[in-house]
This record gives C-alpha cells, sequence and structure tokens, in this order.
C-alpha cells in the first residue's frame, strides 16, 4: 500500500512536469492532465463532513488546499498547499 505522502509526491511530480509541457507549448491544461494529478493524489480520510456523507456512510476522501483562516482569524497556507506547489498550482 503507497502512503498518502508518496502519491503526493507523485502527483506533485507529475503536475510539475504537466506545468512544464503546457508553459512550454503555451496552452491551458486538459481535463485528461487534471484528471490524472487527481486520480495520483492521496486524499485524506476525513469523517467530520457529515453534511457531505450518504447516510450510513462513516468518512470521505477530502483535503482543504490553498489558505483557510484559523479560529482566531489569521489566515493560513495550508500543509498541502506549502509542501506540494505544483500540485497546487496546476490544480488551483
Amino acid at each position: 500500500l503507497i502512503s498518502d505522502r508518496a502519491r503526493r509526491s507523485t502527483a506533485d511530480k507529475e503536475a510539475r512536469d504537466i506545468l512544464a509541457v503546457i508553459d512550454a507549448k503555451g496552452r491551458k491544461v486538459t481535463d485528461h492532465e487534471l484528471l490524472r494529478v487527481l486520480r495520483l493524489w492521496g486524499f485524506r480520510l476525513n469523517e467530520t463532513r457529515k453534511n457531505v456523507m450518504r447516510p450510513g456512510q462513516t468518512s470521505i476522501l477530502s483535503d482543504t488546499l490553498g489558505l483557510t483562516t484559523d479560529r482566531t482569524g489569521h489566515t493560513l497556507k495550508r500543509e498541502e498547499t506549502r509542501l506540494y506547489v505544483d500540485f497546487n498550482k496546476l490544480v488551483c
């Protein structure tokens, strides 16, 4: 079983490669490329998002990317955003 961190690193590397190609060719990312990177990503198991779960479901796979605010109102860059820059550039 591949760890979430390894999957995320693989997705980030793939995103870096895609970004280089689209930059060199001067084009936008395709749906296929985006889907390929999302399928590589290691989403976390989340048991707290009850509002998006089907009846009887106890968890979903999800992540939060980009910026969030903490309980004191400070804006924070998510860990996934800091560690996997190219993935975030491609997805966001």
